[in-house]
């Protein structure tokens, strides 16, 4: 019996080759890619003024004209900012101390630098007819952040603790909730001691007129910081620009901050006012400041454990060139 070998069909040689080519290049392409991806810096931030430095760094061009390809995630507030690094949705976010110091009970975040500071972006407001601190008998808080922790600093202050009652509510409730006498006063962030006042409030208190001083962190995440501390140090040095030139004109800065964010810059002017836009490395007495917020966090069971803040500071990754 004869068996006839079927001839296996076989492209042109020419053709192969090019096949070939084709093949190579979409790998070499797709690499190119996945590599650019991994370039992209994701920084997570709020949309109030106290985020600002970056939202600038944005608007300006300074990330691009430092060779950083930089994307903003943009959340409600620095508690999802941070969130968003231990969910490996950013490589780095904006936060309040208190903020951060929180979740490092939980989670392991790298502050690098303190974006700025003020001793007055926080205010304790009052409803007409409370004159005096001692005359505040129910005080609106916002459970787990700065407002409790103000608050509490507050009745210390002035000798209020065993006295003063705390009425745990939303920002956006505040102003509500005093008008109609169900609080006495409320310890907040902007926007709503302004908007209280413009409705016959008044202010009784700054965050530093209590004794605490109000820094907004910039924080890494250390899987990320691991292989990219040069990168990082580039960022916060566009950074530390950033807020040169907003220091340098305000008003400028509030105009460019509203075509990021639709923020009126009328409302947010003033606002920068109270910001001292200084990117600075963490001193001795922060430290000091962030143990108490730590030891305030635990005694109210906000954390399992008093967080050593210290062990977690990438202190001294900052250093301020332009001195």
């Amino acid at each position: 019996m004869l068996i006839h070998k079927s001839n296996k069909f076989r492209l042109p040689l020419p053709l192969r080759k090019s096949l070939i080519c084709f093949s190579v290049c979409g790998l070499l392409i797709s690499a190119i890619a996945r590599v650019a991806a991994a370039d992209t810096i994701t920084i997570s931030v709020g949309i109030d003024p106290a985020f600002s430095p970056v939202y600038i760094a944005q608007e300006r061009g300074l990330f691009a004209k430092a060779g950083l390809d930089v994307k903003l995630l943009r959340v409600a507030q620095g508690g999802e900012a941070m969130d968003a690094i231990i969910a490996g949705q950013a490589q780095l976010g904006v936060a309040a101390d208190q903020t951060v110091i929180l979740r490092l009970a939980r989670a392991d975040l790298r502050p690098l630098a303190i974006l700025h500071d003020s001793e007055d972006y926080l205010q304790a407001v009052a409803r007409s007819g409370i004159d005096e601190p001692s005359q505040v008998k129910k005080m609106g808080v916002v459970k787990g952040t700065v407002s409790e922790y103000c608050a509490a600093m507050f009745a210390e202050k002035y000798g209020l603790e065993s006295a003063l009652k705390y009425v745990n509510a939303t920002g956006p409730e505040f102003v509500a909730l005093l008008l109609r006498g169900d609080i006495d006063a409320f310890f907040s962030w902007p926007p709503f001691p302004a908007m209280a006042m413009k409705q016959g409030a008044r202010g009784l208190a700054t965050n530093g007129k209590v004794g605490y001083l109000s820094t907004m962190w910039v924080t890494a995440s250390p899987t990320w910081l691991a292989s990219n501390e040069a990168v990082a140090h580039k960022l916060l040095d566009v950074l530390a620009e950033a807020n040169r030139q907003m220091e340098a004109d305000l008003p400028a800065a509030a105009a460019d901050f509203q075509k990021q964010t639709k923020l009126a810059a009328s409302d947010t002017l003033p606002l920068f006012g109270l910001l001292r836009f200084h990117l600075r490395d963490f001193s001795d007495p922060d430290i000091q400041s962030f143990d108490k917020i730590a030891e305030f966090q635990f005694s109210r069971k906000s954390s399992p454990a008093k967080v050593d803040v210290p062990h977690f500071l990438a202190r001294g990754f900052y250093v301020d060139r332009s001195r």
